[in-house]
């Protein structure tokens, strides 16, 4: 019954009671999917919490483009048509026949192909994630939301449901539904006809509990007696846990006989062993690992936790939100450990390449990692030579001695490590970098090399970036400027300037003696990510997460061209030798070959993962480039 051979999967995210951070959950996991996954259809958020719609109010941030020829964005969006107008027209669209036979199959799949589906769907500032809000906010919504007859659509067109879920997974890799609370016909439509996946997110008590065990029986059941085949899997999802109180937790959680608690944990197991007729089913290794914990501040507003959060340790809400998601897209049910299956999505975070420099002679190469380390390589044959150990976090850059003998490394573990390449020692560590007021704020994320390698200039998640004397090992000066994240330092061919780029969407120029900052440069509309110099240093190139390049006059600070062709971030930029030539790795799983005189793409490479990292050498005919996977590319360009 497909529309197409390759559709998506339809998750829906349910709850019994309110107040338990459900369309929160979905916010985040929305987020990490449409971030982590390789460029793709997208992901999907449907509002289908008819009654108290809230899903748009996470994201009222994040319509910029979208609504950018609109004085007020606010009164746009509300105005924006959704899900119960798109449902209106097919209600007029299923009249009652003559005869008072049902629609068949084939005509609602006529009837769904024929809607302009884009019309009433939202793109958002973020890539990749689109949104199907409840409906245009106006006087008559309430009226016409009650007045909607979900179960006589039904009775006229029993293929509808079915058939509208088929419809949107055809254009994207998850389509993620907000369901209604409680027991209502708009929650049997959510929980038993629409998904293929079922998360039940419930707080520690009975009424929550008791609630979702129910519609898990309900929605199987029901499931099982159709003439669906697709799978029906439910994951619970435990919310609003506090953290501090071990004790409760453990009652809740394993159950209190004495206090006539039953363990939501071996209710679920003995759920599951009934509605999927499985010998033994222990959640004990699932629900140590998938617990969304109770943080204050989120209680006010709606922030979405994996896009501001800045440090991703076990105790941050991010975190709680990847250990789930993982499991959510590539078990085949909680009971299940990641290690049982071969995985069809991996967040390989151990794995991903953060940056890759080819030594000034052209002979080697050398990539930093997620998985703490630097790995150095052959130019010529592809083959790794050595592994470099020592950071105790993820090796963020690298910077190069011009021969090639040592290494500059800045990482998350807040040190800056100078090695030996031929003998893989660490020759010097340099620390100064600080939390301070922002959490994860001593990450150091890059470092660059003055041309007569005094100085090393490093940037962190501090805002800062610091000038260190290399031989003596200690901090110089500090340079305050940016409200951001530092992604990248370049310096220029005469040791002077430092231009830095920054999640503030900027880039600086900076007076490395003095600490003066000189200019700032304007113009990219999402954070900067990476800068290098063009030639002979008198312009430079800048990738951001915008998906465009700049190409900027540094003395002037004017922008010259803006180069656009990828449709995903652009993660690192290098340029040749000669300044003829530029190579960007973007998340859309391509590396682009430009001509910076006509500024036109003359060779696209198409991988089958989302790329970070790149550089190229000095004779212009090798790119090595870096993906999400950790896998490294040898890329020829023998007539460049």
């Amino acid at each position: 019954m497909a529309f197409r051979d390759t559709i998506g999967e339809v998750i829906t995210f349910y709850s019994y009671k309110g107040g338990t951070g459900r369309t929160m959950a979905l916010a985040n996991i929305a987020c990490l999917l449409s971030n982590r996954l390789a460029a793709g259809k997208g992901v999907l958020m449907v509002d289908w919490d008819l009654e108290a719609p809230s899903l748009h109010r996470f994201f009222c941030d994040h319509f910029q483009k979208r609504f950018a020829d609109s004085p007020n964005i606010e009164k746009a969006l509300n105005e924006h048509p959704g899900l119960i107008e798109l449902f209106e027209i097919m209600d007029q669209s299923t009249p009652q026949t003559r005869d008072g036979k049902p629609q068949n199959e084939e005509k609602v799949v006529e009837l769904l192909a024929s809607l302009p589906l884009e019309d009433y769907i939202l793109s958002t500032d973020i890539p990749s994630l689109y949104l199907l809000k409840a409906g245009r906010f106006d006087e008559t919504y309430s009226y016409r939301v009650n007045e909607f007859q979900w179960k006589k659509l039904f009775e006229r067109s029993p293929w509808l449901y079915r058939c509208f879920a088929e419809r949107l997974a055809q254009d994207y890799d998850y389509v993620l539904i907000d369901s209604r609370t409680g027991s209502s016909d708009i929650g049997s439509i959510c929980t038993m006809y629409m998904p293929e996946r079922l998360v039940m997110v419930f707080t520690p008590n009975r009424q929550s509990l008791t609630g979702v065990l129910k519609l898990v029986h309900r929605a199987t059941s029901f499931r099982q007696k159709s003439d669906d085949l697709r799978p029906l899997i439910v994951f619970p999802l435990v919310s609003r846990v506090d953290a501090a109180e071990v004790s409760l937790l453990r009652r809740w959680r394993y159950g209190d006989s004495k206090r006539g608690i039953v363990g939501f944990q071996p209710q679920f197991e003995q759920l599951f062993k009934e509605v999927y007729s499985l010998s033994e089913c222990s959640l004990e290794a699932y629900f140590d690992e998938v617990m969304i914990q109770h943080i204050p501040e989120y209680a006010y507003g709606e922030e979405i936790a994996v896009l501001v959060e800045e440090m991703n340790c076990r105790f941050s809400l991010t975190r709680s939100y990847e250990n789930f998601c993982e499991r959510l897209v590539n078990l085949n049910g909680p009971w299940e450990e990641l290690d049982q299956i071969k995985e069809h999505i991996r967040f390989d975070e151990q794995k991903r390449i953060r940056a890759i420099k080819i030594t000034a002679d052209g002979l080697h190469a050398i990539s930093t990692s997620a998985d703490h380390t630097l790995r150095l390589w052959d130019l010529k044959s592809g083959k790794e030579l050595r592994t470099l150990k020592g950071h105790t976090d993820e090796v963020r850059a690298v910077a190069l001695t011009k021969d090639g003998r040592q290494a500059i490394s800045a990482s998350f573990d807040a040190t800056i490590k100078v090695w030996d390449l031929n003998s893989g020692e660490i020759l010097r560590t340099l620390r100064g970098h600080k939390d301070g007021d922002i959490q994860g704020g001593a990450r150091v994320r890059t470092v660059a090399l003055t041309p007569d390698e005094q100085w090393v200039i490093s940037g962190s998640a501090d805002h800062t970036l610091k000038i260190w004397d290399l031989t003596h090992g200690k901090k110089l000066r500090t340079l305050l400027g940016h409200d951001g994240l530092v992604n990248a330092v370049v310096v220029t061919c005469g040791g002077l300037r430092a231009i830095s780029a920054s999640d503030d969407k900027t880039l600086k120029v900076w007076d490395l003696k003095s600490g003066e900052e000189l200019q700032t440069l304007r113009g990219h509309e999402d954070f900067v990510l990476a800068v290098t110099l063009i030639g002979n240093g008198r312009s430079l190139i800048s990738a951001s997460f915008d998906q465009t390049l700049k190409v900027w006059d540094i003395e002037s600070g004017k922008e010259l061209h803006t180069l656009k062709g990828h449709t995903r971030e652009v993660r690192d930029v290098a340029v040749t030798t000669d300044g003829r030539y530029a190579i960007s790795a973007s998340y859309d799983q391509t590396v682009k070959v430009w001509d910076l005189q006509t500024y036109a793409v003359i060779e696209t490479f198409n991988g089958e993962h989302s790329f970070t990292a790149c550089d190229v050498s000095p004779d212009g005919h090798t790119i090595v480039a870096g993906d999400v996977r950790g896998n490294v590319h040898f890329l020829r360009l023998p007539n460049l």
